[in-house]
């Protein structure tokens, strides 16, 4: 395939790229390929009815979770990162902690900002929104799903290009 021919042409140039930077005067015989064009893959998606029957359907932390994910479109880590105090309870805004250090605001209304509202007044926590690992919150996820999503992949990425598509359409 094309990625595979791509991916071992960047390895190969990375390791003389390497070489010249330990102090060997090489050539890197990849320098004049051009890299294939690849096939475009459709990213995976769930269904938007069946999201929400999943989030209708959880309770406690896991529908908090899925709201979140579901309303904002953040990444696993940038959900995890969130700190009570980067919450504004009249504004309604997130304050997200990115990629690359940087920052930007989301807003979460409706139904998924009492859930997250009522999970705060209910333990009155500090620190992290969500004190839980990656692994953790993606079984989380995959298990409040897989009952009502026929999608090939179940995570909370897959929710994520869920939220962008439907900003898409």
């Amino acid at each position: 395939k094309a990625s595979t021919i791509n991916r071992t042409l960047s390895s190969i140039s990375a390791f003389y790229r390497f070489l010249k930077r330990s102090g060997y005067d090489v050539d890197n015989p990849c320098k004049y390929e051009s890299r294939l064009l690849q096939e475009q893959t459709t990213p995976n998606t769930i269904q938007e009815n069946e999201l929400r029957e999943a989030y209708e359907a959880s309770t406690g932390v896991v529908r908090t979770i899925i709201g979140v994910l579901a309303n904002t479109g953040i990444r696993l880590g940038e959900l995890l990162a969130i700190t009570w105090a980067d919450i504004n309870w009249q504004t309604h805004a997130i304050l997200i902690h990115g990629k690359g250090r940087k920052q930007r605001k989301v807003f979460l209304y409706g139904e998924e900002y009492t859930t997250l509202y009522d999970y705060w007044a209910a333990n009155k926590p500090t620190g992290e929104v969500f004190q839980f690992s990656p692994r953790k919150v993606r079984h989380m996820v995959y298990d409040a799903l897989k009952p009502y999503c026929h999608a090939v992949r179940i995570s909370p990425h897959a929710i994520r290009h869920t939220y962008a598509t439907a900003l898409a359409n």
